[in-house]
């Protein structure tokens, strides 16, 4: 995953051995690495600069939505 990077901004590939098979890709619009920048600027966050800061504090959030 990532935010724009290269026109895939997600991919699933499953590998065997050498071989390495994509089996799906997202392609920019959609991303959940845009959707995490516009969390990051919610909350005052320089882009580029302070994303650990949600990342490192998101182990300790309790499982609230978890099905």
């Amino acid at each position: 995953m990532d935010g724009v990077g290269e026109w895939t901004t997600t991919s699933l590939a499953i590998g065997n051995g050498n071989d390495l098979k994509v089996v799906r890709e997202i392609h920019f619009p959609h991303s959940l690495g845009l959707l995490l920048l516009c969390v990051h600027l919610l909350h005052r966050i320089q882009v580029n600069s302070g994303e650990y800061k949600i990342m490192g504090l998101a182990p300790y959030g309790e499982p609230r939505y978890v099905a």
